[in-house]
């Protein structure tokens, strides 16, 4: 019952499900101290920290994660099974997880670290495709956040782990993975690579994912989908730019500019005209760079849409920076 209120979000319902599992299970515990029933119990707390992530409230999610994290170690001096192994990965995870939501960065990271070296350990003595996908989420979970707390450096091996094992399960005849997780990795290894400025393997990564998704936005045709690639394009031009190749940066900015142009023919959704401002900022932008007269056009269509946004949004001061950036460019153009 739990479990039925967790998944519809009725969090307060799930909580006072989750506690009294956790309270017969401990009692169960005190009658039968078994394996099965100090199972039972970690199994228990895990539901009650989970729930207390989903509320916000990681110190006491930490609580219960620690709590279970001690019948797991007490569990594995006596009987260390690979169940009990991933057992506490899962656990490490979920501490790494509540850690970062108190934004307490080095006891986040310490936890994903100890998840990928127990996911190691379970894979090197079970090759099987769970663990296997178990580590591959650690690794890029790990990545995911070194690169969130600007630490590209450390992200990247644990990126390109992730990414040699999406593309050894994609050679195989049968997998449970697709060109969307490889995507994702491929876009976050790209973030990475742009942060080192490493710009010829960022662009490497970009034009890989560019081709995943213009395959995915053809066959869904979504607006979701196309505006996915536009994005690619727009990060390949910013690549270029900072590569000091203007000229391509215009190429993969005019590819952005146009799809987003389309899109906005078919939906006029706040977000779909937030970027297509930033496309025509970006070509803009590239253009006073070259010293083109045309970019006095892209920018002023682009103050046009944040004027927009700016009344569909007024508590949004960003829209207020932005055209003030806007119009500050367009007064020393020449008309």
């Amino acid at each position: 019952l739990g479990r039925a209120y967790e998944r519809q979000m009725l969090l307060s319902e799930a909580r006072k499900k989750y506690e009294r599992a956790a309270s017969l299970a401990e009692e169960l515990a005190k009658e039968s101290d078994t394996a099965a029933a100090r199972r039972n119990v970690s199994i228990s707390l895990g539901q009650l920290g989970s729930i207390c992530e989903l509320e916000r409230n990681y110190e006491k999610a930490i609580g219960y994660y620690e709590r279970v994290l001690d019948i797991l170690k007490k569990e594995a001096e006596d009987h260390d099974t690979l169940e009990v192994k991933r057992d506490k990965a899962v656990n490490y995870s979920a501490l790494a997880r509540a850690y970062f939501g108190l934004r307490k960065v080095t006891e986040s990271i310490d936890y994903h670290k100890k998840s990928i070296a127990a996911y190691e350990e379970i894979h090197t003595a079970a090759r099987t495709d769970l663990s296997e996908k178990d580590l591959l989420i650690a690794y890029r979970n790990t990545g995911r956040v070194l690169l969130r707390v600007s630490q590209p450096d450390n992200a990247i091996p644990h990126l390109e782990k992730a990414l040699n094992i999406v593309r050894a399960q994609l050679a195989k005849e049968e997998t449970v993975y697709s060109d969307r997780d490889l995507g994702e990795i491929l876009g976050d290894l790209a973030e990475a690579y742009g942060m080192v400025d490493e710009f010829t393997r960022q662009t490497e990564l970009l034009e890989e994912l560019l081709m995943i998704n213009k395959e995915i936005a053809e066959k869904s045709g979504s607006v979701e989908d196309n505006n996915r690639v536009a994005g690619i394009y727009s990060r390949l031009g910013y690549a270029a730019r900072s590569e000091g190749n203007l000229t391509k940066a215009v190429e993969h900015f005019t590819a952005s500019l146009e799809i987003r142009e389309a899109l906005s023919e078919r939906s006029d959704e706040t977000r779909l005209l937030d970027d297509l401002a930033h496309s025509h900022f970006d070509m803009g932008s590239i253009l006073v760079s070259l010293g083109s007269k045309n970019a006095r056009v892209f920018l002023a269509r682009a103050a046009e849409i944040v004027k927009i946004l700016i009344e569909r949004c007024p508590e949004d001061r960003f829209y207020e920076r932005l055209i003030g950036s806007i119009n500050m460019m367009l007064m020393f153009l020449p008309e």
